[in-house]
């Protein structure tokens, strides 16, 4: 079963009919059907997927009533127990397997390891987030462990986004499962057009974009290094809207049930710089491994202990500096490792907007002299302009190691940009070489256009949705089936998977 398939509605509708029907037992039903759903698109055996949740749902609840009848260090080092607890199953479920290949090229080519190949339950990173940042905040006292483990596994295993996010706090969802829900039209209307919007994004616009990209880098070699940026460039809008896609999509089925998820997207390619894309993409990953990781980590007491040793060799400015790259970069290298386990490709890819981050925090001070020097407007639409397309290039580049799937073949496509770059054929050439027609290329027009007018509505703080929301029920119905039949005549139905299902 995925979100594009028809087995998914049968589940969603039979389950909302139940949920709004037994309203004394509502957060019940919906514990049921959360663990269905998991059932369902989990690929790994019945026995491992009941385990593997089991051991993460009396973890997360028994540990955190544990940490919470400790003091002081106790506490701290049985929170880092169940954190390691946590961890050292994700390892196993998921990269074992991968790091134990990687070690057999070097020492023993030719070894079996298949007996650590586990059957990895869907969307295992994103739970065991959600469940490390429970019992940290537990640990910190922000507030009192959950003695129902009802509401436990509701938080971990919430269907809608157990398969590729959002990332939740507990606070901001226990208080949502633990209300009684009345159908209300408006809020049930709003949620199926959001839905339709991320089946648009991903059917409509990701699909036929995903075309050139398999075409252009399943034989790099054979295209000019103009075509490779294209193909990067339609890389990502099929990243983009596969992934906001799936997010609407799951944000509008929850508010099917009556419950708001947070965002986790705002537009991000109409960011001025990198440091704002990451605050626009993947919001709440980004928010996670920031409140959990990078601060925790400049606070500590070996990195109060480096920044007073630097500042007394670089001086305060610059040596209050290097703690806070260093964590930095181990931010993204632990994001890198989150996204792509042993693929070297991913911790690339995750370099680039570090070292981006770094070279500019470096040059800030000479970037504003410069513009001022030569009387550049840096208040103007122009020169807002040009931070957005700087932006989008630095992207691009970040993009292209993970669409290339190999650092090497990423070097490659990046080579034959700056000594291939011009094509040796003839536009129509080049549009059969990328595998599209006029229908396709009709089809992605109207998306693009759409979606560079529904994000920069967002950007600016509108939304077409509620726009259309606050209507009468007539223009609201007449726009909701326009919406469906251009979906059905131009969108590529079938079991289409989402590339962060792969996370």
């Amino acid at each position: 079963m995925t979100l594009t398939s028809f087995s998914f509605f049968v589940f969603l509708a039979a389950a909302l009919v139940v949920f709004y029907s037994a309203k004394k037992i509502q957060k019940y039903v919906l514990l049921a059907a959360c663990l269905f759903f998991y059932f369902m698109v989990s690929p790994g055996t019945p026995l491992r997927i009941l385990g593997t949740v089991a051991y993460v749902w009396f973890i997360t609840w028994g540990g955190a009533i544990l940490i919470d009848r400790l003091s002081g260090r106790a506490r701290s080092i049985l929170c880092g127990l169940c954190v390691l607890a946590l961890v050292g199953v994700l390892v196993v479920t998921k990269y074992a397997y991968n790091i134990a290949l990687e070690f057999s090229k070097i020492f023993s080519p030719g070894s079996d390891f298949s007996m650590l190949k586990f059957g990895s339950c869907i969307g295992v990173s994103y739970f065991f987030l959600a469940a490390i940042g429970y019992l940290l905040e537990v640990t910190w006292q922000s507030y009192k462990s959950e003695k129902n483990p009802v509401n436990i596994g509701l938080f971990v295993i919430y269907f809608p986004q157990v398969i590729s996010g959002p990332v939740t706090r507990f606070m901001d969802m226990n208080s949502q499962f633990n209300e009684r829900h009345d159908f209300d039209s408006d809020r049930f209307y709003h949620g199926v057009r959001r839905m339709i919007w991320g089946y648009f994004q991903k059917l409509a616009i990701s699909e036929f974009f995903a075309v050139v990209v398999n075409s252009v880098f399943s034989n790099h070699q054979a295209f000019s290094g103009l075509e490779l940026v294209f193909a990067t460039f339609c890389y990502a809008v099929q990243l983009y809207t596969d992934f906001s896609g799936c997010m609407d999509i799951v944000l509008g089925a929850s508010e099917l049930f009556g419950i708001t998820l947070p965002e986790n997207f705002n537009a991000p390619y109409l960011s001025r710089s990198i440091q704002e894309f990451w605050q626009r993409w993947h919001i709440t990953l980004g928010t996670w491994f920031k409140d959990f990781l990078m601060y925790p980590l400049q606070k500590s007491s070996f990195m109060v202990s480096l920044a007073g040793k630097c500042k007394k060799v670089f001086g305060k400015k610059h040596g209050k500096k290097i703690p806070m790259y260093l964590s930095m970069f181990t931010l993204w290298t632990l994001i890198g490792i989150w996204h792509g386990g042993t693929a070297f490709y991913f911790m690339a890819s995750g370099m680039i907007p570090c070292f981006l981050l770094i070279i500019g925090d470096l040059t800030r001070d000479l970037y504003k002299k410069f513009f001022t020097l030569i009387k550049v407007d840096m208040n103007g639409a122009g020169f807002a302009a040009f931070e957005r397309i700087k932006t989008f290039a630095g992207v691009l580049l970040s993009w292209c190691f993970i669409c290339s799937g190999d650092v090497p073949k990423a070097f490659s496509v990046l080579g034959r940009v700056f000594t291939n770059f011009l094509p040796e054929v003839s536009f129509s050439q080049m549009i059969d070489g990328f595998g599209l027609n006029s229908f396709k290329l009709f089809v992605m027009s109207v998306g693009i256009v759409l979606l560079v007018a529904h994000d920069i509505l967002k950007y600016r703080g509108c939304s077409i949705s509620r726009i259309i929301d606050s209507r009468n029920i007539f223009v609201r119905l007449v726009v909701l089936n326009a919406e469906l039949l251009f979906l059905l005549a131009f969108g590529m139905v079938g079991s289409s998977s989402f590339i962060y299902f792969q996370f």
